[in-house]
């Protein structure tokens, strides 16, 4: 286990200081020093799921952020595969303090969402409530913000694979809010990726801006008249952050004044342009946010129920009891909804998932999906696996018990949904998800990996 302690031995590039220097002044050397210190790490508690580690210092602008005194391996704790927590940066979680100053939205839109981790922040703040549409048009990006959303296990998701403007043709004007956090240069991430240090030019930034510039106007006709506009980066540079101003107002948007606390670290743009953090100034890396609003006011649109199956659902039984779900037959598999859909939403272009994917029926065999695992309340039979079996189970291995007569079995560590088990005569074979196994070696003795 690395803490993470050591200095970056990746140089700066030169090009890089030579602009921080004429942009930021007498503020630059400080905030270059501090690009060159070790990096934070941090998570984000789901707020959920049993997982408390009372030692941690909390990130003092999210209620469930925490900072890590030293980066363990995650891939052997068990709670992080069970979605206890998300691996987020901490300067990003600071939209939890933007989002909690806008009206909560009927249907929201996360237009380049992968991996996932402001989605899944989006998706604790709704609270069941709406929908969010998290898209990713990248086919291995995409795949992994689908299983960051199953571990999450919320009931309110869509998920859709396809470039801002197939959306904006198919659905125009569909989103109270719209959070794009945008493709940029990533100086933000100097201190975390020694490849966005190698990578960096001018050259780049150019062409990140002007990737951002031809996705903000899709953007902006997927916004209802009234509905806001989250813009996200992870780098410093005027260009790719408030050098689309002139371009946003020419789109009838506006900008947002945001509160933030002084003492959070974040320095305010002027005119309403945003807030910045920088290393050094902030707890955390280089992240830029600034809100606009779409001129206009939206006449509200009925919503509209879920069509049910003629079918019987082999899966809802272990649905929680406590919550009116309707189960339907969609794309070849089982889905649970557990509110109305929006009218709009047969239209949505590249659609993976809406609501708890639940499993299929194939071949006369009903084979539940990794999703209705991680949902809170999931009522299948369980069972509860040790800190000796955990591991091996999630690599792959069955673990060995007495046989049950149920066919499905949800294996489960401290309360915590994993995965299934399909019952096999007189013993289990593993049915957790192929590309999810550990591939590493297992150590024979394992340490605490908070501490």
């Amino acid at each position: 286990m690395k803490p993470s302690s050591s200095v970056r031995t990746e140089p700066l590039p030169p090009d890089f200081i030579e602009a921080c220097t004429k942009a930021w002044g007498a503020e630059a050397e400080p905030r270059l020093l501090a690009l060159n210190q070790p990096a934070v790490s941090s998570i984000r508690l789901h707020p959920q799921k049993r997982f408390s580690h009372s030692t941690l210092e909390k990130v003092p602008w999210h209620p469930e952020g925490r900072y890590l005194v030293q980066r363990p391996v995650f891939t052997l704790d068990p709670a992080f595969h069970a979605g206890a927590y998300y691996v987020q940066e901490a300067s990003s979680m600071v939209l939890w303090e933007v989002i909690n100053q806008l009206p909560k939205p009927k249907f929201a839109i996360d237009l380049a969402a992968a991996p996932g981790g402001k989605s899944t922040l989006l998706l604790d703040w709704m609270q069941e409530k709406g929908w969010l549409l998290a898209n990713e048009p990248i086919p291995n990006r995409a795949l992994a913000l689908q299983d960051n959303l199953k571990k999450w296990g919320y009931s309110n998701s869509m998920q859709s694979r396809v470039y801002p403007e197939q959306l904006a043709i198919a659905i125009p004007e569909s989103a109270d809010l719209l959070l794009l956090d945008a493709p940029c240069s990533g100086e933000g991430m100097f201190r975390k990726d020694a490849f966005a240090r190698q990578q960096w030019s001018f050259h780049l930034r150019t062409q990140c801006a002007k990737t951002q510039t031809s996705i903000l106007p899709d953007a902006v006709k997927l916004i209802k008249p009234g509905g806001h506009l989250i813009y996200s980066t992870c780098t410093f540079n005027e260009h790719e952050n408030l050098g689309h101003a002139d371009l946003l107002f020419s789109l009838g948007m506006r900008p947002v004044q945001l509160n933030l606390s002084e003492d959070f670290g974040f320095k305010q743009l002027p005119n309403s342009m945003g807030w910045i953090a920088y290393p050094g100034e902030v707890k955390g890396e280089g992240f830029y946010v600034a809100v606009w609003k779409k001129e206009g006011t939206w006449v509200e649109e009925e919503m509209e129920v879920a069509p049910k199956s003629a079918n019987s659902c082999p899966f809802s039984a272990y649905l929680p009891e406590h919550v009116q779900w309707n189960c339907m037959e969609w794309n070849s598999a089982w889905y649970a909804i557990r509110q109305p859909l929006p009218s709009f939403w047969s239209r949505i272009p590249g659609l993976q998932f809406l609501g708890i994917c639940l499993g299929k029926s194939e071949k006369g065999r009903s084979i539940p999906d990794a999703h209705l695992a991680f949902i809170s309340g999931c009522s299948a039979p369980r069972l509860s696996l040790d800190e000796v079996q955990v591991l091996p189970y999630l690599k792959g291995l069955a673990p060995v018990f007495k046989p049950q007569s149920e066919p499905w079995i949800l294996a489960e560590f401290n309360g915590l949904g994993l995965g299934w088990l399909k019952t096999a005569g007189n013993r289990f074979n593993n049915a957790y998800p192929q590309p999810w196994r550990i591939r590493m070696d297992i150590p024979a003795k394992l340490s605490n990996p908070w501490l």
